[in-house]
């Protein structure tokens, strides 16, 4: 039995109160809830840092071959201050999502194991969904840098096959365009995953609170 199963028992009862409830289920009914979310962010944080360790690998790939160019090249200078702005930016870039994911995790080590703990410590996983804001300016940079990032790659991809400036400016209109793209899709489906899910379980989570504040 999960949370929501448990919610319409409670709630089936002719409002009866929370101690109606099976303590010893509604506590597995919440480690159950919040192993599901801990085993979808570690998917998520794999899925992160493997991207971000690939961005990494290719921005110090491509400076690798610059430093050690053909005859034939025609990378100038400012080719190479693309590369190593673009690798300080990948670098930088992992390293506030990491950062992110160690400030996430001080935050749940937080809580106990009482039952107001065990609720308090599932909201605290998932208000970063719901509070995401652009004044913000972290999240600001995060999507700057990773844009950032994206341009450089197709920028230095073109200009260590020896293309003229011109192709390498298209590559990096279509890499923002397509990362552009790419955004909009995933803040589509979080913002679906949110209402659908994410909301509904706070609003369970703060209803069950409320319940064991009341006489």
């Amino acid at each position: 039995m999960n949370l929501s199963d448990l919610m319409e028992v409670w709630r089936s009862q002719d409002a009866a109160p929370l101690h109606g409830v099976n303590e010893t289920l509604l506590r597995l009914a919440l480690r159950q809830d919040e192993a599901k979310l801990r085993a979808r962010r570690r998917r998520e944080m794999w899925f992160v840092y493997i991207g971000m360790a690939v961005l990494v690998g290719l921005m110090a790939l491509f400076l690798a071959v610059m430093i050690y160019p053909n005859d034939d090249d025609v990378l100038s200078g400012w080719d190479y201050i693309v590369a190593v702005v673009g690798l300080a930016a990948a670098l930088i870039l992992s390293g506030m999502i990491h950062v992110g994911y160690r400030a996430q995790a001080r935050r749940e080590q937080r809580f106990g194991e009482s039952l107001r703990d065990q609720l308090n410590r599932q909201i605290s996983m998932i208000d970063p969904f719901l509070t995401f804001s652009w004044a913000d300016w972290k999240n600001v940079a995060v999507v700057m840098l990773g844009f950032g990032v994206a341009a450089a790659l197709s920028f230095l991809g073109a200009r260590i096959n020896d293309k003229p400036y011109d192709e390498a400016w298209a590559m990096v209109r279509g890499a923002i365009l397509c990362s552009l793209i790419a955004f909009g899709i995933v803040g589509w489906w979080l913002r679906r995953w949110v209402r659908r899910d994410l909301l509904p379980r706070k609003r369970r989570l703060e209803e069950l609170l409320k319940e064991l504040d009341a006489p």
